[in-house]
């Protein structure tokens, strides 16, 4: 036989997913070398200790025998030719809403003649009253919430809240009077009461305390609330009121005119007509009314008109 060769390297076995070598290096000295494979892809398993790619299926390494962890998937890598993303920037601020603009000014008539402004209105509604507006606060024949001015597209609307002294307009035609009207001449307040025809009883009996079965109206002077003084009776067709001369006559109120106004009866309706008197004689508001800028309205102690502008 021939003589035995030096002894070569051992076979190495294949066994349950690792390559195990089943003899060493002869000097005890030197530990074998076991070298780490390429680093994994994402989402693939690596060696627990060596950090080895495992081979989909097995549960161990084939470099060192060490069980398999699932490496964490890998960051996505950026494109560095892209533009990079431009930083966050917070969403503006709405821009301010435009302080609206006046359309019309409260103007002051006063006993001199003089004018002043008082007040800026502005489109929609405007509540004007004692405690609306400084320049009305120290005026106490106004109530708190005296009367509403609406301007809508240039027109102008008023409308009295129940105030307690009533928001008047100036005549400046024939107006028709109803039962309950009220209007100022000078300084003084009257009101309308229409009467209803005397009717006997069918035994011809009539009711006691009828001063002349010809009056169709009177007139009340207000002293106050729920307070009437004098009462005028209204007979015929005409009944002037004046300082020094008419039916009706005030000679101690010297912002009456001579001839001030007139009271008609024309087909059992009445209408109230001023005689050109120089301080007007002015009726009271009791619902919604459109007003011409030119008509000046009375609330409180002051004269007062609307200028658009």
């Amino acid at each position: 036989m021939p003589p035995a060769g030096p002894a070569g390297p051992a076979p190495i076995a294949q066994s349950g997913g690792f390559e195990m070598a089943d003899t060493v290096c002869a000097d005890d000295d030197q530990q074998a070398m076991i070298a780490p494979k390429p680093a994994p892809a994402g989402g693939q398993k690596i060696c627990s200790q060596c950090g080895s790619a495992i081979t989909p299926g097995f549960k161990f390494c084939g470099n060192c025998g060490s069980p398999a962890i699932m490496d964490a998937p890998a960051a996505p890598q950026l494109d560095s030719t892209l533009p990079a993303p431009a930083p966050f920037a917070p969403p503006p601020a709405p821009a301010p809403a435009p302080a609206p603009v006046p359309v019309a000014r409260l103007i002051v008539q006063r006993p001199d003649g003089s004018t002043a402004p008082v007040i800026d209105l502005f489109e929609g509604e405007t509540v004007l009253g004692r405690s609306t507006h400084d320049p009305f606060s120290n005026d106490y024949y106004m109530s708190p919430k005296h009367c509403k001015l609406t301007i809508d597209s240039g027109s102008i609307f008023v409308e009295d809240m129940g105030s307690l002294n009533g928001t008047f307009f100036r005549l400046s035609r024939e107006e028709l009077l109803k039962d309950g009207d009220m209007f100022r001449v000078g300084t003084e307040v009257l009101r309308y009461r229409a009467l209803p025809p005397v009717e006997e009883l069918e035994d011809g009996t009539i009711a006691a305390g009828s001063p002349n079965l010809e009056a169709w109206g009177r007139l009340e002077l207000i002293m106050g609330k729920d307070a009437a003084g004098q009462a005028f009776s209204l007979t015929g067709e005409r009944i002037r009121i004046g300082r020094e001369e008419g039916d009706i006559t005030f000679p101690d109120d010297g912002y009456v005119s001579g001839e001030h106004l007139e009271i008609t009866r024309i087909d059992n309706a009445t209408y109230l007509v001023d005689l050109n008197s120089s301080n007007g004689t002015y009726l009271n508001i009791k619902s919604l009314m459109e007003l011409d800028p030119a008509t000046p309205i009375l609330m409180g102690y002051q004269l007062y008109r609307i200028e658009l502008l």
